[in-house]
């Protein structure tokens, strides 16, 4: 019998070291540092398909909701969420009421702006991400009957169905 020695970790790329920095600064609450982060570590792995979504996290928590909401879209056409699944990054928040609050606060500017699909689009996601399924529904119908965001709209309603479907187990 041979001993196999364990194959060695690839060695630590510019891309990880971006992405850690990126996510100890979205831990401190430093969010133009991660946005700016994962921005570096998006482009040097474009293939990458969480990074995206965590990009658009930190735009998000920047309060950027604008460029947020684009970078989703963009996000979820170049995805494939019924192969890949959805990413939410909920994961970079150590207290989930910091993200409540951030999701509160984009609620008050989509209700400031009604018409704004795109924010529709961003909100309808972050709900999506925390279970506020019903909530996210109607947000996303909205955003759908815009042709900037009816694609991405539409790939998020789909997610949002099969999320229902899976609590109720049918």
């Amino acid at each position: 019998m041979e001993k196999s020695t364990p194959a060695k970790p690839a060695d630590e790329t510019q891309t990880d070291r971006d992405f850690e920095a990126a996510v100890k600064a979205f831990e401190v609450g430093d969010y133009n540092a991660a946005t700016t982060r994962f921005h570096d570590a998006m482009q040097l792995a474009p293939e990458d398909i969480v990074m995206p979504f965590a990009y658009t996290q930190a735009l998000f928590a920047s309060g950027q909701y604008q460029n947020a909401a684009e970078a989703l879209r963009e996000a979820l056409l170049k995805s494939s969420p019924e192969q890949e699944g959805m990413f939410y990054p909920r994961g970079l928040y150590s207290d989930e009421s910091v993200l409540n609050k951030q999701i509160e606060q984009l609620a008050e500017v989509v209700r400031q702006n009604p018409v704004d699909a795109l924010l529709r689009l961003l909100l309808g996601y972050q709900l999506l991400g925390t279970g506020k399924l019903d909530e996210s529904a109607g947000q996303l119908e909205n955003a759908r009957l815009n042709s900037h965001t009816s694609q991405a709209a539409a790939l998020l309603i789909d997610v949002l169905e099969k999320n229902r479907k899976g609590r109720t187990g049918s």
